[in-house]
Order: structure tokens, then sequence, then C-alpha cells
């Protein structure tokens, strides 16, 4: 087993070491894609910068998942959702979760990056433009 070898200096180690090293890793800790990323590039760095030396690990790295859009519920399901939920305050919450979609008021607003918008959507003024929410659907 890898973890009982000691070495003496990194160049020591090679690629198959390495990748023995990252599979156990895996195995025994679970660990997800980004921290298998993680490490992968840690090492890689790590001998290009100290020992100029370009290791062929590439294969390592996770490769990435397919994205798919988000499932969005339909206008009659959060109707019933919003049915089910008979504590008032519950069932704002519910309703106000429902924010008009924050890219809208981002354009509003004028703003190049959602997370400005998320700040200042509490203190603007949506009511006067001809966004409907959709709890006006429903």
């Amino acid at each position: 087993m890898l973890s009982e070898r000691k070495f003496s200096h990194p160049l020591e180690m090679k690629e198959t070491d390495i990748e023995k090293y990252l599979f156990w890793k895996i195995e025994k800790h679970h660990i997800g894609a980004s921290y298998q990323r993680l490490i992968v590039a840690s090492i890689d760095k790590f001998y290009l910068s100290l020992f100029n030396t370009q290791l062929n690990i590439k294969h390592l790295y996770p490769h990435a998942k397919n994205k798919s859009l988000p499932v969005y519920l339909t206008t009659r399901e959060v109707s019933r959702l919003m049915d089910g939920v008979t504590n008032l305050k519950h069932k704002c919450i519910v309703q106000l979760l429902y924010g008009t979609d924050i890219r809208y008021i981002q354009i509003l607003l004028g703003h190049k990056s959602v997370y400005t918008t998320e700040i200042y959507t509490h203190i603007t003024d949506i009511a006067q433009s001809k966004i409907k929410s959709p709890l006006d659907l429903l």
C-alpha cells in the first residue's frame, strides 16, 4: 500500500504512485470531485514550481458532470403547495420565495452582476414596473 511506503524525496514518487494515492483517497475518504481536483492541481503545481517537472497526471482530474436545466414547479403545483401551508408566517415565506425573477430586477436596476441586485432589491420600488408577480397567476 502506498500509505505504508515512505519516500525520502518527492522526486522518488512516480505518476503511478500519485495515481494510487488519489484512488486510495477517493475510496477511503470518499472525497468529492472538487476536492479531487484540488489535490491533483496542488500536486501538479508543487512539482512544476519546485522541481520544474511537468507531471502527466491530467487524466486524474475528475470529468465534469453534465449540467442540466433546473426542475421547476408548474403554476398548478405552486398553487397546491401554497394551499397546503396553513401557518400564516410560513405561507408568507413561501410566497416571498416565489422574490419575481431576480434577473428582471437586475435589468431594471442596470446591474452587471446579480449579486449586486441581491443587495439592493429590498430598497427598490419594484411596484412601479410592469412586471407581474408569479403570484398574480395563481
